[in-house]
């Protein structure tokens, strides 16, 4: 939810259709209702998960990525597979990671 709000309110991203956070938060209630959406608890592994990765960063994690470094390490703890379009994930070094291209 963190990084879903985070990408609707900033207009870098979404351009013109930048969305107020009353809005970002509709959005992901609005997609929370759809049957085929789950969501995951967070795994009894994610502590030590984080705690590996941000060890093992050479350089200081900027704060903006806080909420990334989260889902990388939820991803890695619970075993899924992280697909994004964000190339910032591949400083995580996730075990399963599809990183998908844009489209022109």
């Amino acid at each position: 939810m963190m990084s879903l709000v985070r990408l609707l309110v900033q207009t870098a991203v979404m351009g013109e259709q930048v969305m107020r956070l009353p809005q970002a938060l509709a959005v992901y209630q609005q997609w929370q209702a759809v049957p085929q959406v789950g969501l995951l608890s967070d795994p009894a592994e994610l502590d030590a998960s984080l705690q590996t990765m941000v060890g093992s960063m050479s350089v200081p994690l900027p704060a903006r990525l806080w909420p990334d470094v989260y889902l990388a390490a939820t991803a890695e703890a619970a075993g899924l597979r992280m697909v994004t379009f964000d190339r910032d994930f591949e400083r995580f070094d996730l075990s399963r990671l599809a990183l998908l291209s844009k489209p022109a």
